[in-house]
């Protein structure tokens, strides 16, 4: 498997991620009026701001919510094997096999000072 085809992969799962404001209104957090405000104001800032900071910050969000938000974004997301497999990276029957040697702990290597 080539560093490209992990970098595509990667850029894959990225453009299907459920944006979090999309999230926050599918689930009653928030609605489109407050979705457009949030998103106006990471413009209008000097800087970029994540979209569940801003949030907060506006005080549209509480943290927990945020939280809440975060974890079903990540739920929503492609998983990265699935991606390389759906490529051709990865045949179905190589993704398990790499997924159990990347599970088995590695062993601790020390340093001396």
């Amino acid at each position: 498997m080539s560093p490209d085809a992990v970098q595509l992969a990667l850029a894959q799962q990225r453009r299907r991620r459920v944006p979090v404001g999309v999230l926050a209104v599918r689930a009653k957090m928030l609605d489109v009026d407050s979705v457009d405000r949030i998103l106006r104001h990471q413009v209008t800032t000097t800087g970029w701001t994540l979209f569940g900071r801003t949030a907060r910050s506006l005080g549209l969000l509480d943290a927990a919510q945020v939280d809440v938000l975060l974890s079903r974004q990540r739920e929503s997301q492609p998983r990265l094997g699935e991606l390389l497999v759906e490529q051709g990276a990865l045949t179905p029957d190589e993704l398990p096999v790499l997924l159990a040697r990347h599970r088995r702990p590695h062993p601790v290597v020390k340093h001396s000072a």
